[in-house]
């Protein structure tokens, strides 16, 4: 990836890391991913030690991923497995899609930033507020957050 931001989403990922069920990937990370019969198709609610918020998204896939050193998000809500994704140097693996970037501002702003601190050092961030991508967001996070409270 030579250093350059990257971010691979939905399944994308799993290629980089070292099996592929018992078929063997391309070894740049180490993980593994396991194929199961059962499609895992929902919303999800997770933090990470990147973003002060909540990220919100959704998951469409039949793999789950073992080994993570350097997990991207802890699931709150909506999979069962405690870590989701992937990142290393600057490299963004997720399962997540639906799709991440419109939904997850504070996200977008971390990767654009990387990227245009990439091209010019000495660049700097201009905050910008979209009240219609905050309310967005907000409003999704809010509808996830009254699923889970109704399913307790």
């Amino acid at each position: 990836m030579n250093g350059k931001v990257t971010l691979l989403t939905g399944n994308s990922f799993e290629i980089l890391g070292e099996k592929i069920d018992e078929e063997n990937a391309l070894g740049l990370l180490n993980f593994e991913t396991n194929h199961q019969e059962k499609r895992i198709t929902e919303d999800v609610i997770c933090t990470s030690k990147y973003l002060e918020n909540k990220v919100v998204g959704f998951i469409n896939t039949m793999s789950v991923i073992k080994n993570i050193e350097e997990p991207l998000f802890k699931v709150e809500w909506g999979l069962n497995e405690e870590n989701e994704g992937i990142k290393y140097k600057n490299v963004y693996g997720t399962h997540i899609i639906g799709p991440i970037l419109v939904r997850n501002p504070e996200l977008l702003k971390i990767l654009v930033e990387e990227i245009c601190k990439q091209k010019n050092p000495e660049f700097e961030y201009k905050e910008i507020e979209y009240e219609d991508e905050k309310k967005g967001y907000e409003l999704v996070l809010q509808e996830l957050e009254n699923r889970r409270n109704e399913v307790k």
